[in-house]
């Protein structure tokens, strides 16, 4: 078996069929789809379950505790048959040719890490770049091939789920040396931590000029910025777990100056200017913009600019 899509399902139930007639409805056939169920409360995986009763390519592995996305996944991967492991949030789909186009590359031309197009529906506001889906430069190691300097910083590849296929024994082995506890709940840039240590085991690696994923935004999932501010001490936890790992990580292999200098600036600017744009919701005007601000000076983006520009220009009544 090529392919094995992987959902971690967790209070879904609005979304999850939208996912699963996606697959079903994909023009290459013989693959699998794992939704591991993290004990929701919604029904999603009762709708899961009626599917699978005339789907015997769906499989169903139970958690027996709410154990967060990473160990969901993980899971997941651990109980695939598939040469191949693509990560499928179930408020998501995959377009119809998706596998086809995949199975089409991947044929004679094999790859541990492989690339596609993302489509975010609705597209994204103007003051949001878009995805960047595929390496952003032309180097030999993968790593190097996920950022380049710019001014004030770096461009880098979009690290979320979202258009990754990945080798599964490659992914195996990334877990056995990530090692994160089973009593860990890890739902917050996890999949950043996963793509980031694949490459840094220096995977062959491929792009595939397809976009593949369809990418909804969902307004009630864990990375929706109102949502976030709400639940700020939780996400600088995790956090703060994960560039502790980053930085094991770095200390662990042989990267070259570039890499080590990209990756301190993601941990240190990057990410610091994220939680400081976390509390932008939080109270006044004023915390707003002075949140939008050091945000900016953290790690300088047109994004950035563009919402204190907004803010002033309305006086206060609108905040992006």
């Amino acid at each position: 078996m090529m392919f094995s899509v992987i959902l971690p399902t967790y209070d879904v139930a609005r979304y999850v069929e939208r996912a699963i007639i996606s697959l079903q409805s994909q023009s290459f056939k013989a693959f699998e789809m794992i939704f591991v169920d993290d004990c929701g409360t919604d029904g999603s995986i009762e709708i899961v379950a009626r599917h699978a009763e005339t789907d015997p390519r769906i499989r169903i592995v139970r958690h027996e505790r709410n154990r967060g996305t990473y160990h969901a996944r993980k899971t997941g991967v651990e109980h695939a048959l598939g040469k191949y492991i693509i990560f499928l949030d179930p408020d998501d789909e995959l377009d119809e040719h998706c596998l086809s186009q995949l199975s089409e590359h991947l044929h004679g031309s094999p790859a541990s890490v492989i690339f596609y197009g993302v489509k975010t529906v609705p597209p994204p506001p103007w003051y949001k770049p878009s995805t960047r889906s595929f390496p952003v430069r032309s180097k030999e190691r993968l790593l190097e091939s996920m950022f380049r300097k710019t001014i004030g910083g770096y461009a880098f590849t979009t690290l979320g789920t979202p258009g990754k296929a990945y080798d599964r024994k490659l992914l195996l082995a990334v877990y056995d040396e990530l090692a994160i506890p089973d009593d860990f709940r890890y739902v917050f840039s996890e999949d950043s931590v996963v793509l980031l240590a694949c490459a840094m085991e220096d995977p062959v690696f491929r792009s595939v000029g397809y976009d593949g994923y369809i990418y909804h935004l969902n307004p009630s999932a864990i990375t929706s910025k109102k949502r976030m501010s709400s639940r700020s001490q939780f996400i600088f936890d995790q956090v703060a777990f994960t560039m502790d790992k980053l930085q094991h990580l770095i200390n662990r292999h042989h990267l070259t100056k570039s890499e080590c200098a990209f990756l301190h600036h993601y941990i240190h600017h990057n990410t610091k200017s994220e939680l400081l744009l976390l509390k932008r919701f939080d109270s006044s005007g004023a915390r707003y913009f002075t949140s939008v601000a050091s945000a900016f000076f953290a790690r300088p983006r047109l994004k950035h600019a563009a919402m204190m520009l907004f803010f002033v220009v309305t006086l206060g009544r609108k905040r992006l």
